[in-house]
């Protein structure tokens, strides 16, 4: 559910109905949670004024608006006692009320993104032309919000990490927001990238461990929608999905390399510690040297489990 985007928005009353008919059936609610109605004021506002670069996508998204929308939705949650997952958490206010919520019991789980870890809105400031290709919602934020999330992470208040990745080209994609941010579409690509930066900035910049890796990438989610011990585990029975990682590699993120397909890399240049030497799936070799070698149409439909409340130690612990 979005509480934001005229298109998409969901009201109070529509997530109370939403959410009790999800718990009945076993489902998780996942919520985009900003307060769109009044972004849109903001928005208009700012364009009345004539503020039209990029940055001001993040000045009318303000971590206030996202922490409001946040509480909200997670207090309908408490009423409902509806399991709820937070979608790409991205500043210290949404993180505080989420805490809040926790600790009343809410049953609820967050999630962040790489972006919000190693970018931030001073990517928003760069020439227009540049910095509309870093136009995403919730907006890049501060480098305080970064430290937090991670410290969550940590912590284990943020289950998960997601990508919210959204391929988008810069050629009749991004270029519309030059001269209004308002045309940009919403969203960085970066799903590609994301193992690596977790680890070099994560674990071997000394913020989370190893095994932190792991859960917050694999077995977390999992758990929450209902795949586990088939998927995150290295059980007996389990499908063999595994990821052989050198620590000792280093590489530079580039568009030159990428498999993505857009023209740009917003993590253009960084050099990162450790890369991915093989992927299995279902115990089958699928990459190998930076190549896909899987066959195509070896996918499998997988039904999930109704939720199950995983033990606070498994899952979302502080």
């Amino acid at each position: 559910m979005f509480t934001a985007y005229k298109e998409n928005m969901v009201n109070d009353d529509e997530i109370y109905l939403l959410m009790k008919a999800a718990k009945k059936e076993g489902m998780v609610t996942n919520v985009h949670a900003e307060n769109g109605r009044i972004i849109d004021q903001l928005i208009e506002e700012a364009l009345d004024r004539k503020n039209t670069k990029a940055i001001y996508h993040a000045y009318t998204r303000p971590a206030s608006l996202e922490a409001e929308a946040t509480a909200r939705v997670l207090r309908i949650a408490e009423i409902t006692e509806a399991p709820t997952y937070i979608v790409h958490i991205s500043s210290e206010e949404a993180l505080t009320e989420f805490k809040r919520a926790k600790e009343r019991g809410v049953n609820a789980f967050g999630e962040t993104c790489p972006q919000y870890l190693v970018l931030d809105e001073n990517y928003l400031k760069k020439e227009d032309k540049e910095a509309v290709k870093y136009i995403c919602s919730p907006p890049l934020r501060t480098k305080r919000d970064q430290e937090a999330l991670w410290d969550k992470i940590k912590l284990g208040a943020i289950s998960t990490i997601g990508s919210d990745h959204a391929s988008h080209p810069y050629v009749d994609g991004k270029e519309k927001g030059v001269n209004n941010f308002t045309k940009a579409p919403n969203g960085l690509p970066g799903i590609e990238s994301t193992l690596q930066l977790l680890y070099h900035y994560g674990v071997y910049e000394g913020r989370i461990t190893l095994p932190k890796l792991v859960e917050i990438t694999s077995q977390n989610p999992a758990k929450i929608f209902g795949l586990y011990p088939r998927k995150g585990s290295l059980n007996i029975g389990s499908d063999g999905d595994i990821v052989i990682f050198d620590p000792n590699k280093s590489s530079v993120i580039t568009k030159e390399t990428q498999k993505q397909g857009t023209e740009y890399n917003v993590y253009e240049g960084m050099e990162v510690q450790g890369d991915i030497d093989f992927v299995l799936s279902r115990g089958e070799v699928i990459v190998m040297d930076k190549q896909i070698v899987g066959k195509t149409g070896r996918g499998k439909y997988l039904y999930r489990n109704r939720f199950c409340d995983w033990p606070r130690e498994e899952v979302g612990t502080e």
